[in-house]
C-alpha cells in the first residue's frame, strides 16, 4: 500500500520561486505541492485541500503576508505555517511569529535548509496525528470497555435472576427483553416443542408484528427453526438468502440459536434486524448463545420446580389422609379404652367383691382376666400417642 504523501500549501506570488521549490526542492513523491498564487487563491486551497503544512510568502502583493495569517488562523488553521522573508526583514518575522506562525526561511533559499524546516514541521504533524488517532483509540476502547461491562453486567443479573424466577412468562420476557438489547435488534422470539405433540409453539415474542403476535400460543412453521431443532447448531443469515424461506419480507438479518437440554433441543430463540442486512457479528452472537443458555437453564429450573410443587401437593395429600385415619383411630383407641376400664373396674369388683362368695378358682381366672385387661389398657395407651422424635 503506498503511504499516503503530506500536503504542502505554497503560498507565493512568484512563479520561478514556486516551480524552484516544486520541481528541486520537494520530491513529488513524498510530497504533494498545491500552488496559490495571492491570498485569496491560499485561502480557498485551504478549505479544498486540508494541507498538512503552509509555505507562504510575507511579501504578497495585494493581501499581505500579515494580513494571510490572520485570515489563516481565523479560517481555524493550527497546522505548521512556515513563512518565507527576505533577509534584513526580522521585524515582520517576529510579527509573523505573534500571529501564528511556527517557522521561517529567508531569501535565497537553500534546499537543505527548506527540507529540513519542512520536515520539521511535518514530525510535529505527524506527532500530533499520532496523538489524536492514540486518543480516538483510547476512547473506542474506553467506550468498548464500558459497553463490555454493561453487557457483562446484563448478563449477571439475568444469571442470578434464573435461579430466583418462578414465573416462567417473567422468565421469557426477561430473556426477550436482554436479547433484544444485547444484540441490538428489531425483533425477538420464543419457540418451544411441545412435549405431547411435538410441534413447535409460537410461545411469547418482544416486538413482534401484529400478525404474528396473534399467533402466540399457536403451532407455527418455521423452516429455519426446524433446521436449528435437528442441528443443535446457531444459524446466522441475511439479505437475500431468506428470500426462499417464509419469513415476512421486512426481515433482513436473524440468528436463530437452539435451545439445548443435555442432548435435546427443545425450542428455538431467534433474533431479527428490519432495518439493516448486516449480519449479527461474532460478539453479538456470544451474548446470545449465552441467554439462550440461561433460557435452557431456566426452563429446567421450572420444570424441577413444579414437579418439587406437585410432589409437595401429593405429600400433603398423603398427609392430610393419614392425619384423618389417626384420629377415627385414636377416637376408636379412646372408644375401647373406656369399654376396657369398664370391663377392669368390673372384674376388680367381682374377684374382690364381698357381693355374694367367689369360688377361689373362679376368683383366680377373675383376676387372670384382670391382668390380661390392664395389659391391654397398657398398649392401647401407648398406641394412642403421637411418635416421639428420636435423637440422632
Amino acid at each position: 500500500m503506498t503511504p499516503q504523501r503530506d500536503v504542502i500549501l505554497l503560498i507565493d506570488d512568484d512563479p520561478d520561486e514556486r516551480s524552484l521549490l516544486r520541481e528541486h526542492v520537494f520530491d513529488a513523491n513524498s510530497y504533494q505541492v498545491v500552488e496559490a498564487a495571492d491570498g485569496p487563491d491560499g485561502l480557498m486551497k485551504l478549505h479544498q485541500y486540508q494541507p498538512d503544512l503552509v509555505l507562504l510568502d510575507l511579501q504578497l502583493a495585494g493581501l499581505t503576508g500579515r494580513d494571510m495569517l490572520i485570515g489563516l488562523k481565523s479560517q481555524g488553521y493550527r497546522g505548521p505555517l512556515i513563512v518565507l522573508a527576505d533577509k534584513g526583514s526580522e521585524k515582520g518575522i517576529v510579527e509573523a511569529f505573534r500571529l501564528g506562525a511556527t517557522d521561517y526561511l529567508t531569501r535565497p533559499v537553500r534546499e537543505a535548509e527548506v527540507l529540513a524546516t519542512v520536515e520539521r514541521g511535518l514530525a510535529d504533524t505527524h506527532l500530533r496525528r499520532q496523538h489524536e488517532t492514540l486518543t480516538a483509540r483510547i476512547d473506542s476502547a474506553e467506550g468498548q470497555i464500558e459497553t463490555r461491562e454493561q453487557e457483562l453486567d446484563h448478563l449477571y443479573r439475568i444469571g442470578q435472576a434464573m435461579t430466583a424466577l418462578r414465573d416462567q412468562h417473567e422468565l421469557f420476557e426477561q430473556i426477550l427483553t436482554a436479547a433484544t438489547q444485547l444484540s441490538a435488534a428489531d425483533y425477538a422470539v420464543l419457540m418451544l416443542r411441545d412435549e405431547t405433540s411435538g410441534k413447535l409453539i409460537l410461545r411469547t415474542g418482544h416486538n413482534l408484528q401484529l400478525s404474528l403476535a396473534d399467533r402466540v400460543g399457536s403451532p407455527v412453521q418455521d423452516p429455519l427453526a426446524d433446521l436449528v431443532l435437528a442441528s443443535r447448531e446457531v444459524l446466522t443469515m441475511e439479505g437475500e438468502s431468506l428470500r426462499r424461506f417464509q419469513l415476512p419480507n421486512d426481515v433482513q438479518a436473524v440468528t436463530y440459536l437452539p435451545l439445548v437440554i443435555q442432548t435435546t433441543a427443545v425450542g428455538v430463540l431467534a433474533v431479527g434486524s428490519r432495518t439493516s442486512d448486516a449480519p449479527f457479528d461474532a460478539h453479538r452472537v456470544r451474548l446470545l448463545r449465552i441467554l439462550s443458555d440461561y433460557m435452557a437453564i431456566g426452563i429446567v429450573n421450572l420444570r424441577l420446580f413444579d414437579m418439587v410443587k406437585h410432589r409437595a401437593r401429593a405429600l400433603e395429600t398423603v398427609t392430610r389422609d393419614w392425619q384423618t385415619r389417626f384420629a377415627e383411630h385414636e377416637r376408636q383407641l379412646q372408644t375401647m379404652t373406656s369399654s376396657l376400664t369398664v370391663i377392669e373396674a368390673e372384674l376388680t369388683r367381682l374377684a374382690y367383691g364381698k357381693e355374694g362368695h367367689v369360688p377361689p378358682r373362679a376368683s383366680e381366672r377373675l383376676l387372670d382376666l384382670n391382668k390380661q385387661v390392664k395389659q391391654m389398657l397398657t398398649v392401647m395407651t401407648r398406641l394412642s400417642r403421637p411418635p416421639q422424635p428420636t435423637d440422632g
